[in-house]
């Protein structure tokens, strides 16, 4: 069994974009919340192919967009809304 790394802010992201709490996403996906705690805090970077089906189809998306090498429709207001108001070139020093 290959193993894929999961970047810990690509699944935030994709719970972000649909609006899931770890809780509702253990209690629906059947994924202990331990082990989405372990992924959450980049403790576990290599979850197995079961957990990662599991939460690719309770949140409705990809393997391949829980490992951040697809795009998440919705993300960009959420990556977006970090940038600061003020983009003069004084704020970025």
């Amino acid at each position: 069994m290959s193993s894929i790394y999961l970047p810990k802010d690509a699944l935030k992201l994709v719970m972000a974009v649909k609006g899931i709490t770890r809780d509702a996403l253990s209690k629906k996906s059947k994924v202990p919340s331990r082990k989405i705690d372990l992924i959450l805090n980049g403790m576990n970077s290599q979850p197995t192919e079961e957990v990662l089906k599991q939460l690719a189809d309770y949140l409705g998306v990809s393997i391949d967009a829980l490992a951040g090498n697809e795009e998440i429709i919705g993300a960009e207001k959420f990556i977006f809304s970090e940038i600061p108001k003020n983009t003069s070139e004084g704020a970025f020093k």
